[in-house]
């Protein structure tokens, strides 16, 4: 089963899909990534774009420190 996600993972600066490909080669084959390079490396990107896209439209509407004021 899968352990909770708790906030040692995030200060791990582990990526979602980084972490769900551990989870997957912990439980399943080693090759599990190795089969889906492909596709992992195509979530790896969009998360990577969706970041940036949420970053500028924080920029955009001001709130661009990280104290968000």
């Amino acid at each position: 089963m899968l352990e909770t996600i708790t906030m040692t993972h995030m200060e791990n600066k582990q990526t979602a899909v980084e972490w769900l490909v551990e989870q997957i080669t912990k439980y399943h084959d080693k090759e599990f990534a190795t089969y889906y390079k492909a596709e992992i490396d195509q979530a790896e990107q969009m998360e990577k774009q969706q970041l940036q896209e949420s970053y500028m439209e924080g920029y955009d509407e001001g709130v661009y420190d990280r104290d968000y004021k």
